[in-house]
């Protein structure tokens, strides 16, 4: 396991912190149960869903420790960004529904290039579902590494998720929402004084291996519609000017990663 390092942020979210944010929490209220806790609240719209936003691209190999209490006001999607990036790109939005089905989550991983475009598709559903019953806070560690990470659900031994095929390696933290609201507390990000080794089985394994083709030939972004009613015809008078680009090991091009317009 990575060993701890340096107190990169430590803030228990209730209002009272003064931790070297980038963009501070906006919002904290006087929880009746739990006392003063920052309250993420419901977003919409696809650009800019993130808030409090900490660190920069100088974070490398990081662990992130936070509770989470999904309101259940709206069943929307929560998320914890991480190696975030000036230009907006975070790695793999680790994401979940606020409501369980069944008192178990399934997170989600992806990446973000710039502000709007997300490969969501691209992302896998976590290899292990997480007994989290509604009503009840959500304590999260996220072992950051520069091409892994880990996710450990409720101080569980072994991970919930393990996320290959990262597109940055460094990067902050920030949280972010979509038609979901939750309350915050106790979040710290500490240093590791390694590089995080995976741990479960890489669900794109079966992909990657001898006979994948890695590296294309990508043409230029074309407009919405573009050759709709003769693609081959529209593609042969566009001049379409042909680059190549590397996949990554599963062969995958990210082509939103390639041209984030």
């Amino acid at each position: 396991m990575a060993e701890h390092g340096e107190i990169l942020l430590d803030d228990r979210l209730d209002g009272r912190g003064e931790a070297a944010w980038r963009i501070p929490p906006e919002r904290f209220v006087e929880h009746p149960e739990h006392g003063a806790v920052c309250l993420l609240e419901a977003r919409t719209g696809d650009a800019a869903l993130w808030e409090a936003w900490a660190g920069d691209e100088s974070w490398r190999n990081y662990r992130v420790e936070v509770e989470v209490l999904p309101t259940g006001e709206e069943n929307g999607f929560l998320g914890l960004d991480f190696h975030a990036r000036d230009d907006g790109s975070a790695c793999c939005n680790l994401h979940f529904g606020a409501l369980p089905e069944g008192g178990k989550r399934r997170f989600e991983g992806c990446a973000r290039f710039g502000e709007t475009n997300t490969s969501w598709k691209l992302g896998p559903l976590s290899q292990r579902t997480a007994r989290t019953p509604a009503g009840e806070w959500l304590k999260l560690r996220l072992d950051a590494g520069e091409t892994v990470a880990n996710l450990f659900v409720e101080g569980g031994v072994e991970p919930t998720f393990t996320i290959y095929d990262l597109p940055f390696p460094s990067g902050g933290v920030r949280f972010w929402s979509y038609y979901a609201a939750a309350y915050l507390r106790n979040l710290r990000v500490t240093s590791l004084a390694r590089d995080v080794a995976p741990v479960l089985e890489d669900v794109w394994a079966p992909a990657v291996g001898p006979g994948v083709v890695r590296e294309w030939q990508v043409s230029r972004m074309f407009p919405q519609g573009f050759g709709a009613d003769d693609p081959l015809g529209a593609i042969g008078s566009a001049e379409p000017r042909w680059r190549g680009v590397s996949g990554d090991r599963r062969g995958v091009v990210n082509v939103v990663g390639i041209d984030p317009s």
